[in-house]
């Protein structure tokens, strides 16, 4: 298992999903956890409803975000 971590002061949302689907064509199980505060990802990924878990499926990559 391997984890690759971006950290920084600008939104990087779309560059880890875009790397996270390379990972899955790669045949790689991928997990992205959104923890930031303005939680980006909500509105990027499609079908992220509040929920117990906020987990969801976007094309293969598991997607979280923070509740």
């Amino acid at each position: 298992m391997g984890k690759i971590g971006f950290v920084g002061g600008f939104d990087k949302t779309d560059l880890i999903l875009y790397v996270a689907k390379i990972l899955v064509e790669a045949e790689k199980k991928v997990l992205v956890v959104d923890t930031t505060i303005t939680q980006r990802a909500r509105y990027i990924v499609p079908h992220i409803t509040p929920s117990v878990y906020y987990i969801t499926d976007f094309l293969g990559i598991e997607v979280a975000v923070r509740i």
